[in-house]
């Protein structure tokens, strides 16, 4: 959601302080969808950790909020079947294992390829492998490594944020994976891609390259953000799988030591409000009793408002406080010259202006409270004249609510 001032005529009456005005302004629901995020609003975002150690294999979860940890021991497979949580529980993260089908290009070690974007039909799923701190997938022997061998096919390593463990909650979605990756494979080449695919809800997102330079046995960080060893078109919206595969032929890595998956924040019904960052002063809460959203950036450029938001296709109901800066003293609609004689009309203030990826909207419609034929609308609409510094200046508030899925982003 973006809200932004341009100056245009605005039909109504004259505005005084703290006077609710009607706007109107029609709304395509079909049009939302992804886009830019901005950066997340919450300092410390919650975090999940997979540690491989000597003294074992657990999977941390550490909350920005500065609560205490969870910390799941993991039972290794010892080759074969993917990791358990000791004593039952639901995982915190999820691990898969899939076999692509042999491709039909001539990958060469030197040969720039990004077989896992290639059309190579739907992949058969397949255990996880684990053995001594590495983790790979159970298809191409040996079990705990992540292989492209053609006469076989092509593994997939996947790492999913999971909606089954209450201590997560429902509609998570990563903002970023950093991901520890030893080579394993015996090539005289002084280097092998590694290719990170981010998806959301199936479709690819993003995707990343990253380049080991070394023998076997050379360990990098991959970072779907982008780092030195990874470049790459990264996910704008949050993704809620990475695969970690491996595009050249005859080449293997594992996935060892500790790798760290950063959670979008969430907002959730009846809880505290979030706040904008920026020049503008926002707030946005989830009505009582409704769910909780992930979010990827609540923030303002000058007179720029954004909500970047993903929930699952679940609308949520919400209002969004908004406290504009200051404008030039102004006034909400034309006056009536006969009315003034002897005084100059002050300018026009600006309405707001909506827009959803790319498409724009002024003044939208005023409603006392959202609903399925009007999922978006102004509630109330203030305009309070002020001095400050011996200058005279127009402050406007605006309430908004809303029962939409915003999964929107808008430049």
């Amino acid at each position: 959601m973006k809200l932004t001032r341009h100056r245009l005529i605005a039909a109504g009456v004259l505005g005084l302080a703290a006077v609710a005005l009607p706007v109107s302004v029609p709304f395509a629901e079909n049009l939302l969808g992804g886009g830019p995020a901005a950066s997340s609003t919450l300092a410390s975002p919650d975090v999940i950790t997979y540690t491989q150690a000597s003294t074992g294999t657990t999977v941390t979860f550490t909350p920005g909020n500065g609560s205490a940890a969870t910390t799941q021991t993991l039972t290794p497979s010892g080759k074969c079947g993917t990791p358990t949580v000791s004593g039952g529980a639901a995982p915190i993260l999820g691990m898969s294992g899939a076999l692509y089908a042999p491709d039909h290009d001539s990958d060469t070690p030197g040969e720039p390829d990004n077989d896992l974007l290639e059309d190579l039909g739907t992949p058969t799923p397949v255990p996880v492998g684990s053995y001594k701190q590495h983790t790979g997938v159970c298809a191409v022997p040996p079990s705990w490594e992540i292989q492209n061998f053609p006469p076989i096919g092509e593994e997939g390593l996947y790492f999913t944020v999971l909606g089954s463990n209450s201590l997560i909650g429902t509609g998570r979605i990563f903002t970023d994976a950093q991901i520890s990756i030893q080579r394993e494979d015996w090539w005289p080449v002084s280097s092998i891609p590694v290719e990170l695919l981010e998806l959301e809800g199936g479709a690819v997102v993003g995707s990343q390259i990253c380049t080991i330079s070394g023998p076997a046995g050379t360990t990098i960080t991959a970072d779907t953000n982008g780092n030195s060893v990874c470049t790459g078109s990264t996910s704008v919206t949050g993704f809620d799988t990475v695969e970690i595969g491996m595009p050249w032929d005859f080449t293997a890595a594992s996935v060892v030591g500790t790798s760290t998956f950063t959670l979008a924040p969430q907002v959730c019904g009846g809880g505290a409000p979030i706040s904008s960052t920026g020049p503008v002063t926002a707030s946005l809460s989830i009505n009582a009793g409704g769910g909780c959203e992930s979010y990827t950036g609540f923030t303002s450029t000058g007179t720029s408002l954004t909500y970047d938001e993903y929930s699952g296709g679940v609308p949520e109901p919400f209002t969004v406080d908004i406290q504009w800066p200051d404008l030039p003293d102004c006034q909400p609609s034309p006056d009536v010259a006969s009315q003034y004689p002897g005084v100059t009309p002050l300018p026009l203030c600006p309405v707001t202006q909506f827009t959803v990826n790319g498409t724009t909207y002024y003044d939208q419609s005023f409603c006392s409270h959202a609903t399925t034929a009007l999922p978006l609308c102004t509630q109330q609409k203030e305009y309070t004249y002020v001095n400050v510094g011996g200058t005279d200046e127009t402050q406007i508030n605006e309430v908004w609510v809303g029962d939409i899925d915003w999964n929107i982003s808008v430049r």
